[in-house]
């Protein structure tokens, strides 16, 4: 499967889901493919790469923030510097 066949089924599936979801109701998603795919067997190497996928995405966001965090506290001292020697 090429990226722009998995993108487009992707694409699919989100238009198709509802605009919010419940862990229950995704639970019971994922765990119909993985039925419908008859791949039961290999659910735990399928959830450590989802774990690690996703580990991975929520270290990028907590880097993102520190990294907003930083630059608003420098911005936050340039102002108070700035003001102070005005």
């Amino acid at each position: 499967m090429t990226d722009d066949e998995f993108s487009e089924i992707m694409n699919k599936i989100a238009e198709a889901s509802p605009d919010k979801m419940s862990t229950g109701l995704l639970t019971a998603i994922i765990a119909n493919l993985v039925r419908v795919y008859d791949l039961q067997e290999h659910w735990p190497s399928i959830m450590m790469a989802v774990t690690q996928s996703l580990s991975e995405l929520m270290v990028e966001e907590v880097l993102c923030s520190e990294r907003d965090a930083e630059r608003d506290a420098n911005n936050f001292l340039k102002a108070v510097m700035d003001k102070h020697y005005e």
